[in-house]
C-alpha cells in the first residue's frame, strides 16, 4: 500500500482516480489546486504524487518545476496524468524527472502499472 498524494483540479477526475486507488488498496490523499499541494505537501509526506497538467492559476508543469527546485522531498515520484497528447507539453515534463504519464481516460491496468513502476524505481 502506498500514499498517493492525488492533485488535479476536477472533482469528478479526482473522484474517479480516488476509488479506483483505494479499491488497489492504496490510501489517497487529494488537492485541488497546486497551491493546496503546497501547503500539504511536507505534512502528509507522500509516496508518490498524480499531478494534472492543467490547472488554473499554476499549472501543474509550473508546480512539478518548483518542487523539483526548491523543495525538500525533490525527489518524490510524479507521475502525470494528462489529457494532451502535445508533443511539447510531454517532452517539456519528461525533462523534469517524472516517473510515468497516465492519459486521460486511463484504463485501471495502466494506473497500475504506472504506479508500480514508479514505487520500484523510488526503493
Amino acid at each position: 500500500m502506498a500514499r498517493i498524494l492525488l492533485v488535479d483540479d476536477q472533482k469528478d477526475v479526482r473522484f474517479v482516480m480516488s476509488e479506483l486507488l483505494d479499491d488497489m488498496g492504496h490510501e489517497v490523499l487529494e488537492a485541488d489546486s497546486a497551491a493546496s499541494c503546497l501547503n500539504q505537501f511536507v505534512d502528509i509526506a507522500p509516496d508518490v504524487m498524480l499531478l494534472d497538467l492543467h490547472m488554473p492559476v499554476m499549472s501543474g508543469q509550473e508546480l512539478l518545476e518548483r518542487l523539483r527546485r526548491d523543495h525538500p522531498l525533490s525527489s518524490l515520484p510524479i507521475i502525470v496524468l494528462t489529457g494532451s497528447k502535445s508533443a511539447g507539453d510531454l517532452s517539456a515534463i519528461k525533462e523534469l524527472g517524472i516517473q510515468g504519464l497516465i492519459h486521460k481516460p486511463w484504463t485501471p491496468e495502466e494506473v497500475e502499472a504506472q504506479l508500480e513502476g514508479a514505487l520500484s524505481a523510488a526503493a
